[in-house]
């Protein structure tokens, strides 16, 4: 027969046991609220924010990296996450965060644009810059932690520029005439190429454009457009094949193509996807 003491001690030890789970969780739980939570508008602040903050903060992107910010309509869950958030980044184009973080009922997070082109490298580190700035005034206990994240981040972002200037360079980029999407003609000019023309998003151009776009690139003898993923590229490939070019489809969005990730491995596929275009040619 079990003796009653080893009953006791069975329900002890479980009881323990149990115990000792629900602490471990809530512990897990209340460190995971304790942090703060800081909302991006894009994927693209998300990625600088994140390799700044790292483990001490919590990161929510709200647009999927494949779509315009532009054009985005807000979810109930996009409500519910701005309630709770410490600080808003967005870029100070999105007609409809105002309304978003009204409708959150968040009267104290602060709300940073971080305004302007990110492409070429040396933008994207301003922003970085500007970002760092923000949490260390907001989270200052961690300022030192914040500031070598954010200068680990700005060498990779050097060391892979370079690296990508120099193949631009051996390649003679700069006797390539291009046709580009106004979005991607801060990185092409980066680059070194020739940029003949810049158009629009697709909805904005008319005919009359589209033939004088046509035109220019014929007595130019454009051989690439360039297009930006996020603003749509049927019109792009239309121009490269009246015009007998190769199309290039660039992303302004870490995430939107596998392997893109963050913005150190979307300006090399962007670069990368530019360079074997000029080869196939």
């Amino acid at each position: 027969m079990i003796s009653i003491r080893k009953i006791v001690k069975s329900i002890f030890l479980t009881c323990l046991l149990i115990v000792l789970l629900a602490s471990t969780c809530l512990g897990n739980e209340a460190s995971s609220e304790e942090k703060p939570i800081i909302i991006c508008t894009t994927s693209i602040l998300a990625d600088f924010t994140k390799e700044i903050g790292k483990d001490y903060i919590q990161v929510k992107e709200i647009v999927p990296a494949g779509m315009c910010p532009a054009h985005y309509d807000i979810k109930p869950s996009d409500i519910y996450t701005v309630s709770k958030a410490t600080i808003v980044f967005s870029h100070g184009f999105e007609p409809w965060l105002q309304n978003l973080i009204e409708s959150s009922g968040n009267r104290t997070t602060q709300i940073i644009r971080v305004k302007g082109p990110w492409n070429p490298p040396s933008l994207a580190v301003e922003k970085m810059e500007m970002i760092n700035e923000s949490l260390c005034n907001n989270i200052p206990e961690k300022a030192e932690y914040f500031n070598k994240n954010a200068t680990d981040l700005i060498k990779t972002i050097h060391t892979n520029s370079k690296q990508i200037i120099e193949e631009a360079n051996n390649l003679q980029v700069s006797k390539i005439k291009v046709i580009c999407n106004k979005f991607q003609k801060d990185f092409i000019n980066w680059l070194g190429f020739n940029v003949i023309a810049t158009y629009p998003p697709p909805e904005m151009i008319s005919i009359k454009q589209f033939l004088k776009l046509l035109l220019k690139g014929k007595t130019e003898n454009v051989v690439l457009i360039i297009d930006n993923l996020q603003s749509g590229t049927e019109f792009g490939s239309k121009l490269a094949f009246d015009l007998g070019a190769t199309q290039i489809i660039l992303s302004n969005f870490p995430g939107a193509i596998p392997g893109t990730d963050s913005y150190a491995n979307l300006i090399m596929y962007n670069a990368t996807q530019l360079f074997n275009g000029i080869k196939v040619k």
